[in-house]
């Protein structure tokens, strides 16, 4: 499958990297400038028409613009290019109401995903979004328990930072009882790149908090496996 990624800023290059070293995508990226407008009314002067190739070779785009009118700009040359398209919430900050978005997002016809945080994006049935979320998403661990300590563990599925690969190699040698929370604790020490704290405007805790609890989760779901 072909992939393309949007990079803006510090986000991307981790998610490139962990689908270079754990998939057979085709992978390609392009940059948007780190500094943005709060308002745009001319988003083809931030993607220009030499980066538009990227959409045609691209089955499933991936954004991390972060801004509301670039990315509903995205999501309508998704549509001229037959791809599909992720977009991570990251920062909530960036967009004033979510539920707003989400419908401009699909009033464009693109098929898409916007899940808050990267690790939150679960099965599609799509076929590129499919694809990928096989391999990336809400981790999925499989380990092997003896005598009440985790031997081995294996993120059959990561978050697409990387974290859950890193949480499976530290986690090994951890007791059973302890695994679930010292799981959140290393997606958090991985580190981490989303926020923390709590977002009033959002009225919801950042992404940090999120992300150690999804690998909190699938860490009991993985032991509970092994009994």
């Amino acid at each position: 499958m072909r992939v393309g990624v949007i990079e803006r800023g510090k986000y991307g290059s981790r998610l490139i990297d962990t689908i270079k070293r754990h998939s057979n995508f085709d992978l390609s990226s392009i940059t948007v400038q780190k500094e943005l407008p709060p308002l745009i009314d001319d988003p083809e002067s931030y993607i220009k028409e030499k980066d538009e190739w990227i959409f045609n070779d691209s089955d499933l785009m991936i954004s991390f613009a972060l801004h509301p009118d670039l990315t509903i700009y995205i999501a309508e040359l998704c549509v001229k290019c037959d791809a599909e398209l992720l977009i991570p919430g990251e920062e909530a900050l960036w967009y004033a109401d979510r539920s707003v978005l989400i419908r401009e997002i699909g009033d464009t016809g693109v098929t898409f995903a916007f899940p808050r945080t990267m690790c939150m994006l679960g099965d599609k049935r799509s076929p590129a979004l499919g694809e990928y979320s096989n391999l990336f998403g809400i981790p999925i661990f499989k380990c092997e328990v003896r005598d009440d300590k985790v031997v081995s563990c294996e993120a059959t599925r990561s978050a697409p930072c990387g974290a859950s690969y890193f949480v499976a190699e530290e986690i090994v040698g951890s007791f059973v009882g302890e695994a679930p929370r010292q799981a959140a604790l290393l997606a958090q020490y991985y580190p981490c790149r989303a926020p923390r704290g709590y977002n009033y405007l959002a009225n919801e805790v950042e992404g940090i908090h999120v992300a150690a609890e999804i690998h909190k989760k699938a860490m009991e779901k993985a032991i509970r496996w092994t009994r």
